[in-house]
């Protein structure tokens, strides 16, 4: 199974956007129902397809967090000092919004898309205009912020529904249209520049999209969503206090593998 993850990070304090594509390909092995996955760094199309200079690198998908502290397997270090294709640092928030594109990955195409083990999961929705509280709801779900992220720091889901829209038609097969929407969503990031300076933002997020799921193999052959998150800063140097408002636009596609290396 071969993905492309596409992503705008438009924020209100910038004039232009930022687009990033990342390509995700899947190498299952035949014990198991889940794979690595290789995160390709394909040189030759950069400039056309992302900014970020990554290594191939890859991981082993597990539900939540597992015990070196990777949440889905994915290790946060990776994500540390990242640095644009001209060798350019990028900022610590919009490493934070990269790797969360990957929690949202799984979050969408794992969590919400799959069965839930108590119940108030996909496996419920059995009629067109039905719409259930998801078992996520209100949670707190585990989170892995990197090691400049101060204990104390947060994501809490708000109220997160499921929506069972219709019958969808996405790579030449039927799907099922799953909307979701999360509610209002809050969370606390504390950063510890030095032992004596941090930097804590608190604020709210919204997001809502749509799953389009393979009736038949149940794959996952599309997600699509946006989300808007509102924040404020608090320093303890001027400017002292940023208010800031950050739109995320979201495009998760299932391709073969021609597609994958166009």
């Amino acid at each position: 199974m071969n993905l492309k993850l596409s992503k705008d990070l438009k924020g209100c304090k910038q004039p232009t956007s930022l687009k990033y594509n990342f390509r995700l390909t899947l190498k299952t092995p035949a014990n198991f129902d889940w794979g690595f996955f290789i995160l390709w760094n394909n040189i030759q199309s950069s400039k056309k397809y992302f900014f970020l200079k990554f290594a191939i690198w890859s991981y082993f998908y597990r539900e939540a967090i597992d015990d070196k502290n990777h949440v889905f397997g994915i290790n946060h270090s990776k994500f540390e000092n990242l640095k644009d294709i001209n060798g350019k640092a990028i900022a610590q928030d919009k490493s934070y919004h990269i790797y969360n594109t990957f929690i949202d990955f799984h979050s969408f195409c794992n969590v919400f898309a799959d069965r839930t083990t108590d119940g108030n999961g996909i496996q419920d929705l059995r009629k067109i205009g039905q719409k259930i509280v998801h078992a996520a709801a209100f949670s707190a779900p585990p989170t892995n912020l990197g090691k400049n992220i101060a204990e104390g720091s947060f994501f809490k889901n708000g109220e997160i529904t499921l929506e069972f829209k219709g019958i969808s038609v996405v790579n030449d097969t039927q799907c099922s249209l799953i909307g979701i929407d999360s509610g209002e969503s809050s969370f606390k990031m504390i950063i510890n520049l030095t032992p004596d300076i941090e930097i804590v933002t608190i604020g709210s997020s919204h997001y809502k999209g749509d799953i389009y799921k393979n009736i038949s193999s149940n794959w996952v052959q599309k997600v699509a969503f946006d989300e808007i998150v509102v924040c404020e800063t608090i320093m303890p140097m001027p400017p002292n206090e940023i208010n800031s408002v950050v739109e995320r636009n979201i495009l998760i596609l299932n391709v073969s593998e021609e597609q994958f290396f166009d």
